[in-house]
This record gives structure tokens, sequence and C-alpha cells, in this order.
């Protein structure tokens, strides 16, 4: 496969890994980072103590870690592979990627309902 085809997916299940990691960890209650800033303290929890504590951190540690582990898992099959994919593969990874962030952005959109 040629190596602007590996890096290309490794991109593509980075993004898809970043956007269910984040996804994932508001909506199954997972543990994450959380920022007190009136108290100037960090904890882990699965669930905000106050109204005040920052969240974000925690969201944007797990999606680092559905980032690394799809890249990482995108690397084992896609350098294993000695044929270049199709075109037609590589826009449906794509599309994947695009799928995953917008469901994603809906998905904390709604959270917001009603405005």
């Amino acid at each position: 496969m040629p190596r602007w085809q590996v890096a290309y997916l490794i991109g593509v299940a980075a993004v898809v890994g970043f956007a269910l990691g984040y996804l994932l960890c508001d909506f199954g209650g997972w543990p994450m980072l959380m920022y007190e800033p009136y108290a100037h303290e960090w904890l882990v929890a699965d669930a905000p103590p106050g109204a005040s504590v920052m969240v974000y951190p925690g969201m944007i540690v797990w999606g680092l870690a559905g980032a690394l582990v799809a890249a990482a898992l995108c690397v084992l099959v896609a350098t294993r592979r000695k044929k270049a994919v199709s075109s037609a593969f590589l826009q449906l990874a794509g599309a994947w990627a695009v799928t995953a962030v917008v469901f994603t952005a809906l998905y904390f959109l709604w959270g917001l309902w009603p405005f």
C-alpha cells in the first residue's frame, strides 16, 4: 500500500477514534479528569460535583486515547497490507470520519435542547 494511503487511513482512524472516545465518555458516564476553577484543584469523577466544574479536559483525554488506539490499530492493519486500496474505500473511510464528527456534534447539540 502506498505511504500516502497509509497516512490517510491512519488520520481517518484517529478522527473516528477521537470522536468515539469523546462521545462515549459522556454517554457512558466514564470517570474523567475535571478541573474545579474556584478551588484550583483537579479531580477524577464520573459526574461533575458542581456546576462550575469543567469536564472538558477529561473528555479531551478520552478522545485522545480513542484516537491513539484507533491509529495504532490502523497502523497494524495497514502496514501489513501490500496492495493499494481502492479510491472508493478511501472515500468511504473519509465519509466515516465526517459522519463520526457530525454525530458527535449532534449528540452534544441535543444535550443543549431546548435552547
